[in-house]
């Protein structure tokens, strides 16, 4: 019943097909920390990454994690990450079960075409999704809202 049962079915036919990787299925509470989780994802040739939630596709966190981390990106395919990065450049987007496995085992097998979508990732998250440009664009909206503001109250 929970919007995560679709995620349990992959990684259960992941498990299946013998691909081995670390799997983080508990609850939030019982998680690794921080630190291990950027070890973790540091140490990633691909990092996974399900955007459906509940009833539609959302841009997770994960995606910029994993970019930044240096791993290649492998996403459910959907608007929102295709908005902001290039499928095949970028990251690389999978359609169902058997996209998944097929291009796991694919970029596992080609190491130079994996790390330059991963460095592309990298490089384009480095440059434009940024903490010095994230927290400039709060102020220019925290400035835009006041005068916003402003404008209603002088009328």
């Amino acid at each position: 019943s929970s919007y995560r049962d679709k995620r349990r079915d992959y990684i259960e036919y992941l498990m299946e097909q013998n691909i081995a990787g670390y799997i983080a299925t508990l609850n939030r509470d019982q998680q690794v920390g921080h630190k291990k989780y950027a070890e973790i994802l540091g140490r990633a040739k691909i990092g996974i990454n399900f955007s459906y939630s509940v009833d539609k596709h959302q841009l997770k966190g994960r995606v910029f994690e994993t970019m930044h981390a240096g791993a290649m990106l492998l996403e459910t395919k959907n608007p929102q990450t295709e908005a902001l990065f290039e499928d095949g450049v970028d990251y690389v987007s999978f359609s169902d079960k058997e996209d998944l496995i097929k291009k796991i085992k694919y970029y596992l097998l080609h190491d130079q075409e994996r790390e330059a979508i991963a460095s592309s990732g990298r490089e384009k998250v480095l440059k434009m999704y940024n903490s010095e440009l994230y927290t400039k664009r709060i102020f220019e909206h925290k400035d835009f809202i006041n005068e916003k503001s402003s404008n209603i109250s002088s009328n």
